[in-house]
């Protein structure tokens, strides 16, 4: 197993403390390419 690889095991410890992720605020950016 590589070094930055997770057990299933560890992971089921882990998950539950990383927030979720929260959807986009805002706007999206608008189109500024130039044409």
């Amino acid at each position: 197993m590589s070094r930055h690889e997770l057990t299933d095991e560890q992971w089921a410890i882990i998950a539950p403390l990383i927030p979720k992720q929260k959807p986009g605020r805002g706007r999206p950016r608008a189109d500024d390419h130039p044409r």
